[in-house]
């Protein structure tokens, strides 16, 4: 089980994922191997769903609710709760300060979660529009102002529960560089995300 956990596993099984999808992006989308887009465009009136609109295996991957998003989902689901057990066995420890540093990481994390499997962004941009009167556009500033500020507050929980732990992650180098790696990579990918529809 904590072979399962460790980091280098985890960073194998990335790597790995990459190249072999990177391998047959190549194959379908470019080199188109094997008439392979006639076949995805084939499958397309078979299925009839949002994945195989376009003819691109990339697109197929890559879209809402894809194959790679729902490994994410896992992920994000299996830290959540790995976090709020740390959280509890530390509470337990009468260590308290750790404790909630981890336990404001798995509230974050579980809002992460949430984001990416619920868009909850969506629900919240709705809910404040029909209050307030705003016109449901993704373009208004009040949608882009909901977008950024849901994922604001999920950025100051995460680097608030890393402030707290610091001390701790600067003592353990091997696990404090995968965390800053993967702080970097999901906060351009939520900065962007927030933003992607400011000035179209």
């Amino acid at each position: 089980m904590e072979r399962f956990f460790s980091t280098r596993w985890i960073l194998r099984l990335f790597i790995g994922y990459l190249l072999v999808t990177t391998a047959i992006i190549i194959m379908v989308d470019i080199l188109n191997l094997f008439n392979s887009q006639t076949i995805m465009k084939s499958v397309t009136g078979l299925f009839d769903i949002k994945r195989f609109e376009v003819p691109l295996f990339w697109y197929f991957i890559s879209t809402q609710g894809s194959f790679t998003e729902n490994v994410q989902w896992i992920f994000l689901f299996v830290a959540t709760i790995c976090l709020f057990f740390t959280s509890k066995a530390l509470k337990n420890a009468s260590e308290t300060h750790r404790a909630r540093a981890f336990f404001l990481w798995g509230v974050a994390t579980l809002l992460l979660f949430l984001e990416d499997t619920l868009n909850t962004r969506y629900w919240l941009r709705r809910f404040f529009g029909h209050i307030l009167g705003w016109e449901d556009t993704l373009r208004s500033p009040p949608a882009i102002a909901v977008e950024v500020s849901t994922y604001a507050l999920m950025a100051f929980l995460m680097v608030i529960s890393l402030w707290l732990l610091r001390k701790v992650l600067l003592r353990h180098k091997k696990a404090l560089i995968p965390i800053l790696f993967g702080y970097g990579f999901y906060g351009v990918a939520a900065f962007f995300s927030a933003t992607r529809h400011v000035r179209d």
